[in-house]
């Protein structure tokens, strides 16, 4: 936790120079376009991301529990977006007859459902992208989530093919981000870019539970995305099976001291969390998760619940005059984070 701190500390005094160096390099009108990007194509708060795997490809429902438990559950939990479901096929991932008066019923309530596609699984640009379109036109989803985004070459053309039949709200995984599994950079006009914690990773070999749960490399994903793509979010998560497998089996006292230092260093580093309410059936096919099995459940619904008076200010445009007065590009995903900090 010292290292931790010690840190955050560090990165604050960066900031405070970067702002400096900002002002006497450059001058407010050379971001202007950049506020009007943002000002025109301003994307919502991701605040209160959650798993909520209830159904497969089938439309059926595969959760461990019943759809009145789960969905109350979800409904209880302050969380706004909810990852659902996900299609394998053209055609997937719409839930069935008996299935979508619970989805209906989350929706009624505000929660936005989201729905997983795999470009890893192969198929061409437009089997992807008519998945999407088939997702879209069901009436479901308001969110779709691009599995292993940076494993595909062509993973701009899928995005722009999503955005074309009417997906705004385009979550990205990127976790192969700075592996040699990557072979492109994060695409464009996307909502989140995502990518898992390190701590947890295959590339972490000797993880340490008992210190800092945001560590370098997650730091250096946030920096990227806040300065290489500001007007989109990045989120840290628990990857699908491995590091939800490997969080399942540590003990309860560990889950909830990770859960409670990722959800609270949110507003200190700049990004947005997807909490693992409930992961399972065959979207996850190797994984299973149930916050209230393991004992995190009422742990986690109250983070969410707190999350939105300690993120407010980094979703939206509150800094444009002090941006426009700085007059940096660099310094506008530097600024967000500076004011969260002080």
């Amino acid at each position: 936790m010292v290292d931790n701190l010690l840190r955050r500390v560090s990165r604050r005094a960066f900031i405070k120079k970067s702002l400096v160096n900002s002002f006497a390099l450059t001058t407010a009108m050379q971001v202007m376009p950049l506020l009007r990007v943002r000002a025109q194509d301003s994307l919502p708060n991701p605040g209160g991301l959650v798993y909520g795997i209830m159904i497969g490809s089938d439309g059926g429902w595969k959760a461990s529990e019943s759809p009145d438990t789960i969905v109350s559950d979800l409904m209880d939990s302050g969380g706004r977006y909810v990852r659902a479901a996900g299609a394998t096929a053209i055609g997937g991932g719409v839930p069935n007859a008996q299935v979508a008066p619970y989805f209906m019923k989350l929706i009624n309530a505000g929660i936005s459902l989201g729905v997983a596609i795999y470009p890893q699984n192969g198929g061409s640009v437009s089997d992807l992208v008519q998945t999407g379109a088939a997702l879209k036109s069901s009436g479901y989803y308001g969110w779709i989530f691009v599995d292993n985004a940076l494993q595909r070459p062509d993973i701009q053309q899928i995005i722009d093919g999503l955005q074309g039949v009417g997906w705004k709200l385009i979550m990205t995984n990127e976790s192969a981000w700075a592996t040699p599994n990557q072979v492109v950079n994060p695409p464009s006009g996307v909502w989140c870019h995502a990518k898992s914690f390190y701590l947890l990773s295959k590339q972490n070999h000797n993880p340490d539970y008992s210190g800092a749960g945001v560590l370098q490399p997650d730091i250096d994903f946030i920096d990227y995305i806040h300065q290489n793509y500001p007007a989109s979010y990045p989120v840290l998560k628990l990857e699908i099976p491995p590091e939800v497998n490997i969080f399942a089996g540590l003990p309860v006292a560990t889950q909830q001291q990770l859960l409670t230092e990722w959800s609270q260093a949110q507003s200190a580093d700049g990004y947005f969390m997807i909490y693992p309410l409930f992961v399972g059936g065959p979207t996850a096919p190797n994984a299973t998760y149930d916050s209230v099995t393991e004992g995190t459940y009422t742990m986690q619904t109250s983070l969410i619940k707190q999350q939105p008076a300690q993120t407010s200010e980094f979703a939206g445009l509150g800094g444009t005059l002090a941006l426009a007065i700085l007059g940096s590009v660099g310094a506008f995903s530097w600024l967000r984070m500076a004011r969260k900090k002080t």
